[in-house]
């Protein structure tokens, strides 16, 4: 998909974003796939939560998991669960297939939570399908209000999947 995604440190309104569509991973036949693509997502959250999510395709299991960041938190039991803050970050430029989630905090935050990867981990190979930034959406909060510690980035031109499709002739 080629597109002009150029949001960097959001902080409120309502993105969504289409990549790629589900039903030609799930339902064809393939051996090899490419990912080609200069996309950078990066969904932060410190010491917050967001109804913001990424979803994605399992390249190799054909699975589909949507990630987001702090789901089942309140404003009341962050900084003991937390103590820092979590940044779940997809980095295209340096691994096309990986998302990964980052966490600073000094207690192990919410890196390995809600179909996240464990700090410093990723879950890979994955496609990106969509994803909906929504950093000061509807349930949202934020430790101390500070919402601009709530953001996003999305940035790049194109993100295309390409499959090698095995092929049976009946024989």
């Amino acid at each position: 998909m080629a597109a002009d995604w150029n949001h960097e440190d959001i902080a409120s309104g309502y993105y969504q974003f289409q990549v790629v569509p589900p039903d030609p991973v799930l339902y064809l036949n393939y051996t090899q796939y490419t990912i080609e693509t200069d996309l950078t997502v990066r969904l932060k959250a410190d010491n917050a939560w967001s109804p913001s999510n990424i979803t994605v395709i399992r390249l190799d299991t054909k699975d589909i998991v949507t990630m987001s960041v702090l789901d089942e938190l309140s404003p009341d039991n962050v900084d003991s669960v937390t103590n820092g803050g979590t940044d779940l970050r997809f980095e295209a430029n340096s691994d096309p297939y990986a998302l990964y989630c980052h966490d600073d905090s000094v207690q192990g935050g919410m890196c390995g939570y809600k179909n996240t990867p464990l700090s410093g981990e990723s879950v890979t190979p994955v496609a990106i399908v969509t994803a909906e930034m929504f950093p000061d959406g509807p349930g949202s909060w934020m430790v101390n209000s500070n919402f601009l510690r709530n953001h996003f980035d999305w940035m790049g031109t194109y993100y295309f999947l390409y499959l090698k499709l095995v092929v049976d002739c009946g024989m």
